[in-house]
């Protein structure tokens, strides 16, 4: 008898291992067609992207005055229209938003009414959060029974979640992919964008003085920050990652409030990505990963919104896996796929500036104090985090802007073997100079000397037509000079240039390198090599380019590959056909 029931008990342990199979196997032919869905839908989104990418292009290499384009932003809701206006002699910028019809209004003033009376949460609400208020929307509609087509309830959930947790009146443009900047520059007066291809554009967004303040405020609320009429003035961070500039009332602005939004990517630009719109070279880029593989240090110098910060994020895509990275920023900006990565930020302190204020002092307070250098109680600056970032062994150290007193440490840092990469606005070598050695930074020369490279970034015109219409303007890293001593008799600073764009050709031509010596004196690698080794990284990432691998963790998977097998690698991708892709 005990025989007979070992024997059932296994029986039935056999099957439920059985079903245990079966039900793992479903779900896991599940997950590969979800995985199948989600890449096809990638690809048509991509293909979709790319076609409006050479529809616009094209419209703007028409005459201005039959430019007329509507294209989607987040469709079905919204759209964008840019057309000429005679009147005005200039392009306009229109959002196109979703319309409701009068029994829809009524029904969305219903929804509003009772989400009033709904508590939620406003830490999930600021952070963005739409599916909190979605559930909370569903609720009340299958609650009290509101009658709604499943495309009206799309309607108004769309506008509902646009008032809870999105930009209201800035909606459209801040969903608009082609948009960098959103400018507002006081209440009724048009806002104006600039445009990835179109550049700076008029609106027909403008917005009241006391909707305006009110939706200053609620910027703020969304990057956890404060301002008032005593601290008119805010730096701040979406929660989307852009960076904003607010001013409040009339406190500091004439007109009256004020916002500036710099959007960037939220998927960082890869290297390839750069190389594909022309803003570098293969070489160039090749140059740069093998500075870095040698822990050489790279500063990025330019004028406002010439791709400072997009350059370095790229170039960060060259480090190793196992690098230990350390980030300072202001405002966070630096975005890279790396995951030995410390991101620090920041901090405005509390009450008046330490000494300033009281009637022994004779100053008077304010924001910025003399140089940067007065501080709150609780003020942490990028000195103190650059300071405690040294603290943390880092293999490179990346300032997201060199600007005050830490530009000191950093090249003490850099003297003593810490390699740093970080940008900085100069428009030339003179010019960085001339800000690096005068106050607040006060580098002395010989501690410049320590630095490795400059890569200057320009926005330059696309072509050398004459016809001033037809030229739009591209970012480029026109200049890559290397710094390589100190003249002790003169005091002046060694420098070669071994990058340069030609404009007329529109080239980067390579010239030599020095860096290429040094590195033969520190490593015991031969210069001959190190210029073989730049023309085989250019050719693959040539390769990647032409094979249409612009996706940063596509890219990020052949350099890392390239480090651990070079030559299988290179050898893998130089025999793919141009229709292949990484799988």
């Amino acid at each position: 008898m005990q025989k007979f029931l070992t024997k059932v008990a296994n029986l039935r342990q056999r099957r439920l291992f059985s079903r245990k199979e079966k039900l793992a196997a479903l779900e896991r032919s599940f997950e590969r067609r979800a995985e199948r869905e989600r890449e096809e839908e990638a690809e048509q989104e991509d293909a979709a992207v790319e076609d409006v990418d050479l529809f616009l292009t094209e419209k703007a290499d028409a005459p201005i005055e039959t430019i007329d384009v509507t294209y989607p932003v987040r469709p079905p809701f919204q759209f964008a229209k840019i057309k000429y206006d005679a009147d005005l002699m200039e392009l306009v910028y229109t959002p196109i938003d979703v319309t409701l019809t009068e029994q829809e209004k009524e029904n969305l003033n219903a929804i509003s009414l009772l989400l009033d009376n709904i508590r939620l949460d406003p830490a999930i609400l600021l952070k963005g959060k739409e599916e909190h208020l979605r559930e909370k929307v569903v609720e009340i509609i299958e609650k009290y029974g509101i009658e709604l087509k499943r495309f009206q309830r799309e309607k108004v959930l769309y506008c509902l979640l646009k008032d809870f947790t999105g930009y209201g009146p800035i909606e459209v443009p801040m969903n608009d992919r082609y948009i960098e900047d959103i400018n507002c520059d006081g209440p009724g007066v048009p806002l104006y964008i600039y445009h990835r291809i179109f550049e700076s554009v008029r609106t027909t967004v403008c917005i009241d003085e006391l909707e305006l303040n009110r939706f200053v405020l609620r910027l703020a609320q969304l990057c956890g920050k404060y301002i008032s009429i005593s601290q008119p003035i805010t730096d701040a961070s979406l929660p989307d990652g852009s960076r904003i500039n607010l001013t409040l009332a009339k406190e500091v602005t004439r007109k009256g409030s004020t916002f500036s939004i710099r959007r960037f990517k939220q998927v960082p630009i890869s290297p390839v990505e750069l190389l594909k719109y022309g803003s570098v070279s293969a070489e160039q880029l090749a140059f740069f990963w093998l500075l870095l593989q040698y822990n050489k240090s790279i500063l990025v110098s330019g004028s406002t919104a010439a791709g400072k910060t997009t350059l370095l994020n790229a170039l960060c895509m060259f480090l190793k896996n196992s690098a230990k990275v350390v980030s300072i920023e202001d405002t966070p900006e630096i975005n890279i796929y790396h995951s030995n990565w410390i991101q620090a930020v920041t901090r405005v302190g509390f009450g008046r500036v330490a000494g300033v204020g009281s009637a022994s002092s004779g100053l008077e307070s304010g924001l910025s104090g003399f140089f940067g250098i007065l501080k709150r109680p609780g003020d942490i600056v990028l000195y103190d985090l650059l300071v405690a970032a040294l603290r943390q062994r880092p293999d490179y150290i990346l300032v997201g802007e060199v600007r005050g007193e830490e530009a000191y440490t950093m090249f003490q840092a850099i003297s003593i073997g810490h390699p740093s990469l970080g940008t900085i606005h100069s428009g030339s070598l003179l010019e960085l100079l001339a800000r690096v050695e005068s106050r607040p930074m006060s580098v002395p020369r010989p501690l410049l000397a320590s630095l490795d490279c400059v890569a200057f970034t320009a926005i330059v015109s696309s072509d050398s037509e004459s016809d001033s219409e037809s030229r739009r303007k591209v970012r480029k890293a026109r200049e890559v000079v290397e710094i390589l001593d100190l003249n002790l008799k003169t005091n002046e600073l060694r420098t070669n240039v071994v990058f340069s764009w030609d404009s007329q050709t529109d080239r980067f031509i390579f010239k030599k390198s020095f860096l290429f010596d040094s590195i033969e004196r520190d490593f015991g690698v031969k210069t001959g090599l190190l210029r073989e080794e730049m023309q085989r990284r250019a050719a693959l990432l040539d390769r990647l380019c032409r094979l249409g691998i612009t996706d940063y963790k596509e890219v990020t998977r052949a350099i890392q590959s390239y480090y651990l097998r070079p030559d299988e690698t290179y050898e893998k991708f130089l025999k793919k056909s141009d229709e292949a892709r990484v799988v």
